[in-house]
């Protein structure tokens, strides 16, 4: 027995002693982590995030491969880390990791953060040289409240020693000139050390977002089936990016055409250089939901209450499919017709939310809520009385898609060549494109309004791109003239871009006659108006004169009628005619001649004519902010283009 014990004992100690000695023999096989360079080479900018490509070459024989991919950006976000691949070679897994180091793994900001700490340094001595001069300052005070009693000893015993006093006298003096000047030389040395640290200071933080002592790494699990090299691409999402449109139009007066120059105003703050990427820019969001609202059925029944939206509107708060927020709940509560703006404001909101609703849950919750909007809007147009082009029915789905949800067309834009764009707070510009689009030139003169008359050139985008709203900059004849904004303008859209007041011309209007009678039980008043147009230039001129006549908001109660003849000189222009016209606008396009001023200048006349009871007075309608939506929504239709 006690030699099987020994024996045993042996053996255990022998493999203790063979693991110890060769530890790697009883290891697993998994593959060793190999760090690889990788190079950013296309990135997609959004609004506010950038979808980043990075790539990997990977070399040598087939099999299992961990792979590091390092110096990943301080602003990542790690949850989109994906990783494709080449045929030869398959990724079976990524996964994120943040190490803490000493030392900012960032070049530029190493070399700032020694910038730093010298600059931290350097005031620290600066401070303690300045302390020891207090204290050779404080010495030199003790050392003359002792010489100074003693000397007063020495001359009441007749001993006093000139020369002593002289010496100590010169020397606290001359110590005293030594330490003012080294303070003043310290203090100013003081102030330069703390703009230099306050400037590199500010410069970290135009690089980085603060946490700069780690570094961000993807892990790769991947198996190589296939000698030789192949390419990995890793992707991501980084924030703290974006871009804007903005816009510069050059005009030449006479030509035919309008060079517009389309930018994009880059903010690339996400840690890392883009060095000579392919770049696009696009309005489309990485957060978009994939599935759409889906339809709910309409179902109606009767109630003994007279207003049908009672109790329409309840579903939309209660249950498990509440609205998104009490402020609507509230509103879909009201469910009137008087509601309806509000309705469509709940049903802009459930849109946006329905848009980037990527869970099941919040996309039943919000379609359920625009089905329920929809829902009223159909009731009313069964129950209401309200004529049907005075409701916004047909309207609401539109008004809460692209009008009052603020939504644009998902667009793309790939910047031609290669751009390096660097990690940095100020912002950067690239050209999209530049375009000569087809034009035409004219003046509009609204002398009701102003007597200065503005330059207009109506461009039609003849471009391979759609244009986004955004600001606009002014050139005429190489002069600057203003600034300005223009809409949303797909290719083949027609939109209108101001370029400046013309000094050389101007206009006004006069009230020529005004007449009042009674004509039984209603009261009738006519107006004549004159409208002058004077042209100081030596050429014609194009102008289209702006005025307007009353509408009344119930045409029962209020009969306007235009003069005899007056329709006939408006313009026939489609558009005008279509949106213009009914609204009460009145437009005239004419030919001044050069040199019409004073006697000679252009005159409009025209006329119209008011018919209502003589019991009542014609006032302005108290709904100011709905003629201020309707006033909008007139320019913005002008200013647009043709619709």
């Amino acid at each position: 027995m006690n030699r099987r014990f020994r024996y045993s004992c042996l053996l255990i100690a022998t493999l203790l002693a063979s693991v110890i000695a060769n530890p790697v023999a009883f290891a697993d096989d998994g593959p060793e982590e190999t760090v690889l360079e990788s190079k950013v080479t296309e990135v997609t900018l959004y609004r506010t995030q950038a979808l980043v490509t990075r790539t990997i070459e990977l070399d040598g024989e087939p099999g299992a491969k961990e792979l590091v991919i390092g110096d990943l950006p301080e602003n990542i976000d790690p949850a989109t880390l994906f990783a494709e691949s080449d045929s030869g070679v398959e990724v079976r897994a990524v996964r994120y990791r943040a190490r803490a180091v000493s030392d900012s793994p960032r070049e530029e900001v190493r070399v700032l953060e020694q910038e730093i700490n010298d600059f931290q340094e350097q005031l620290r001595v600066n401070e303690k040289q300045i302390d020891l001069l207090k204290k050779q300052a404080k010495y030199l005070d003790k050392l003359e409240s002792f010489t100074a009693p003693t000397a007063d000893f020495d001359l009441g015993r007749g001993v006093l020693n000139a020369e002593t006093i002289e010496q100590l006298t010169n020397f606290s003096f001359g110590q005293r000139k030594e330490i003012l000047e080294s303070e003043v030389a310290l203090t100013k040395t003081q102030q330069s050390l703390k703009k230099q640290l306050e400037l590199a200071q500010r410069k970290i933080r135009e690089i980085s977002n603060g946490s700069t002592r780690q570094e961000r790494q993807a892990v790769l699990f991947a198996q190589k089936t296939a000698a030789g090299k192949q390419s990995i691409r890793l992707n991501y999402l980084t924030n703290s990016c974006g871009w804007s449109p903005a816009y510069t139009v050059r005009a030449a007066t006479g030509a035919d055409t309008v060079r517009i120059e389309y930018n994009g105003l880059i903010q690339q703050m996400s840690g890392e250089d883009w060095d000579d990427v392919k770049l696009t820019l696009s309005t489309a969001s990485p957060a978009l939901s994939a599935a759409g609202p889906g339809l709910a059925p309409f179902r109606l029944t009767l109630r003994p209450n007279a207003d049908p939206f009672a109790n329409s509107m309840g579903g939309m708060g209660g249950g498990g499919m509440g609205a998104p927020n009490q402020q609507q709940a509230q509103v879909m509560m009201m469910g009137k017709p008087s509601d309806l703006k509000s309705l469509m404001r709940v049903q802009s909101e459930a849109i946006r939310g329905n848009r980037v609703a990527t869970s099941n849950a919040d996309n039943l919750k919000t379609a359920w809520t625009i089905n329920n909007v929809v829902n009223n809007f159909d009731c009313l147009a069964i129950t209401s009385d309200t004529p049907i082009d005075a409701m916004p029915i047909g309207e609401a789905g539109q008004a809460g898609e692209a009008g009052q949800a603020g939504e644009e067309p998902a667009l793309s834009y790939e910047i031609a060549s290669a751009v390096s764009l660097q990690s940095r707070k100020s912002q950067q510009m690239v050209r999209v494109m530049a375009e000569d689009l087809d034009s035409e030139f004219y003046h509009i003169a609204t002398p009701v309004l102003t007597s200065y008359v503005y330059r207009e050139a109506e461009l039609s985008n003849n471009s391979q791109s759609d244009l986004l709203a955004g600001p606009l900059t002014v050139y005429l004849d190489g002069r600057f003239v203003g600034r300005s904004e223009i809409p949303t303008v797909a290719r083949g859209q027609d939109f209108v871009v101001g370029l400046g007041a013309d000094s050389q011309l101007r206009a006004r209007r006069e009230l020529a006659d005004r007449s009042n009678q009674i004509n039984g039980g209603n009261r009738e008043t006519s107006l004549d108006y004159k409208l002058f147009i004077e042209n100081y230039k030596d050429t014609l001129a194009k102008i289209r004169v702006v005025d307007r006549m009353p509408i009344a908001d119930d045409e029962s109660k209020i009969r306007v009628t235009l003069g005899d003849g007056v329709e006939d000189q408006l313009s026939k222009d489609g558009v005008y005619v279509r949106t213009m016209l009914p609204k009460g606008i009145l437009r005239w396009d004419i030919d001044v001649a050069g040199r019409s001023i004073g006697e000679s200048a252009h005159e409009i006349a025209y006329s119209y004519s008011l018919e209502y009871d003589r019991q009542y007075v014609a006032s302005l309608p108290s709904n100011v902010q709905e003629q201020q939506i309707e006033y909008n929504d007139l320019e913005n239709t002008r200013r647009g283009g043709k619709r």
